[in-house]
């Protein structure tokens, strides 16, 4: 009998998930939906205490994107809970960027939140700051 609930709420799940916006008549609906990709980039010494440029180059396809809704920066210490989150800023050329000064030696893992046309990717890369 719980197996036939348990099946019971998965569809019903799936079912409010599939759910979205009618199409309206007339318009066609694009089969292929290019994904947004986004590479984290860090420039600067990765020593303790030394500020560090943390960068991104957002495109989708071959087009860069000049005008992503929101891109941030999350840091945080390997083992540690506490997340830094640091507004990113246009640069050029689909590259947005932030400074960070990574106080303490240390692997540290920097993950970017990217939104960009109906879409949200988060990449992560690990990075090691070595003592001064």
């Amino acid at each position: 009998m719980s197996k036939k609930i348990v099946l019971g709420v998965l569809i019903s799940m799936m079912l409010v998930a599939c759910q979205g916006k009618a199409q309206p008549e007339g318009e066609e609906v694009s089969s292929q939906l290019i994904p947004l990709t986004a590479v984290i980039k860090t420039e600067g010494v990765m020593e303790s205490g030394t500020e560090m440029k943390l960068a991104v180059s957002v495109m989708q396809g071959s087009k860069t994107i000049e005008d992503a809704d929101d891109v941030v920066f999350e840091v945080r210490r390997a083992g540690q809970d506490e997340r830094k989150m640091l507004p990113a800023e246009y640069m050029a050329k689909g590259d947005y960027s932030s400074r960070y000064t990574f106080e303490e030696a240390g692997k540290y893992y920097v993950v970017v939140h990217v939104t960009a046309n109906g879409l949200h990717v988060m990449p992560e890369k690990a990075i090691k700051i070595a003592s001064k």
